[in-house]
């Protein structure tokens, strides 16, 4: 961590402290929000934690804090305001979906940020997806943060680059027995690159029709009252400013792989992994964030540039592969995962608290897994925000990188066992894979994180592309 990323960790508990002696969270406010996450323990944690101990005294030297300090003193700060409902186009604290897409498990969940929370402000994420032919569509999207009404920009977004891309697959018939032919041919091969070359039109033409869609949005409520009065002047389009990240995966089962196609404008993050390879090589990225004129600044779709087709092929990258699972996120999990190796710890991550598939019934452990799993420490617990009387307990592969002195690789050699460790967590009761994500994503404490969180994600699991 930078000097300047703790300055501002350290400002923000400061200010948060300060917010919180102005008062409290009416109990009215809670009403209704316990229930979303009823498997938590009231009280004493499913498992203890540092995190969970009392705050610093106010006195203490900011400069001797450490991240579990920070943490925790924040942890205890953060108020929770519900979702406004006196705005136009309230967008909901949570959105999950858990379905097949194809032969692929499709599961995600979106969380209103703790500074959204704290605030009493809406969430700026969205996500879709859609199927056709066993081809897999998914899109995020994240509203800037500045703007009031971007969360509008957001929806429309995911929505409409989701169903542009869907109906241009129908049309092109890519599920067609003549290009699934292409799609397994050499990549050097003309027939699989022009194969290719549609579906890369199909994507750009869900990102153009993404941009139409947030324009429509912004014309729609031109000179509406009640976005007027919100924000004391008339609207503009930079008002629905979103990001997009849309991905389309084609299985490719007569060489088990997965041909994927990514074009991302603004932050966040897409990946493709390979989990039965090697730590370290197993995750492919596909895309990076990118900036504006400036250094810290964020392309938008709003943006005049999004209309040329030759800078959404500059924002694309194919890849075909022995990938099993694909990751689409917004900056609020992106920033706390940020390279490919933070990667491969979000998807210990996911493993550890039971996102991913189970390990099979039929799977044979070995002396040493079982003596593994039982040297795992208990997971940290810590205040949930919505309620500090519930904690919630949850793994992270760093914290058992720290108790047991060991590796990110040496976790990976062992991520068959690790979707079992998920018993010890406030998780273990939650069926839905979708509800456990939003709960972890809802949860888990990154210093200096504070942001919506959205990940998407397509697991082939044990099934293969078939």
């Amino acid at each position: 961590m930078t000097g300047k990323e703790e300055a501002a960790a350290l400002a923000q508990a400061a200010d948060a402290q300060k917010q919180a002696l102005m008062g409290t969270v009416p109990e009215e406010e809670k009403s209704g929000e316990t229930a979303e996450n009823a498997p938590f323990e009231k009280g004493a944690a499913a498992g203890t934690s540092e995190a969970g101990d009392a705050p610093p005294a106010a006195d203490e030297e900011p400069a001797a804090l450490s991240d579990a300090a920070v943490l925790a003193h924040t942890a205890s700060l953060w108020q929770y305001h519900p979702v406004p409902t006196d705005e136009p186009d309230a967008a909901p604290e949570y959105m999950k979906e858990e379905r097949r897409l194809g032969t692929a498990d499709f599961i995600a969940s979106r969380v209103r940020g703790k500074k959204h929370k704290h605030d009493g402000t809406n969430c700026d994420d969205w996500f879709a997806a859609a199927e056709t032919g066993g081809i897999a569509i998914v899109a995020v999207s994240d509203g800037a943060g500045s703007k009031r009404f971007s969360r509008v920009g957001a929806r429309a977004a995911s929505e409409a680059a989701v169903g542009a891309i869907y109906e241009q697959l129908r049309t092109l018939d890519a599920a067609g027995a003549e290009q699934r032919t292409a799609f397994a041919l050499p990549t050097d091969d003309a027939a699989f690159v022009e194969a290719c070359a549609k579906l890369s039109a199909a994507l750009h033409e869900g990102v153009l029709a993404a941009r139409r869609a947030v324009l429509a949005a912004f014309y729609e409520r031109c000179g509406r009252a009640a976005y007027t009065k919100l924000l004391g002047r008339d609207i503009a389009l930079s008002d629905f400013a979103a990001t997009l990240l849309v991905t389309v995966v084609v299985p490719v089962p007569e060489c088990a792989e997965l041909l994927i196609l990514s074009c991302q404008v603004g932050d966040g993050m897409t990946c493709a992994v390979n989990t039965h390879a090697p730590c370290g090589s197993a995750v492919k990225l596909m895309g990076k964030p990118d900036s504006g004129d400036f250094s810290g600044e964020t392309d938008f779709l709003t943006s005049e540039a999004m209309t040329d087709v030759s800078n959404l092929q500059r924002r694309t990258l194919v890849t075909r592969g022995a990938y099993d699972l694909v990751l689409t996120m917004t900056d609020g999990v992106a920033d706390d995962y940020f390279n490919a190796q933070e990667l491969h710890r979000l998807y210990l991550d996911l493993m550890l608290n039971g996102v991913l598939p189970n390990v099979q019934d039929n799977e044979m452990f070995t002396r040493d897994d079982i003596e593994f799993l039982r040297s795992l420490p208990q997971p940290e617990a810590v205040p949930w925000v919505n309620d500090k009387e519930t904690r919630v307990a949850l793994h992270s592969a760093e914290h058992l990188c720290r108790a047991l002195g060991t590796t990110q690789e040496a976790l990976w050699q062992r991520a068959h066992v690790l979707s079992l460790a998920v018993a010890d967590t406030s998780l273990k009761d939650v069926a839905s894979r979708a509800e456990r994500l939003k709960i972890w994503l809802d949860n888990y404490l990154t210093r200096g994180s504070f942001d919506d969180r959205t990940l998407a994600l397509l697991s082939w699991g044990d099934a293969g592309h078939a």
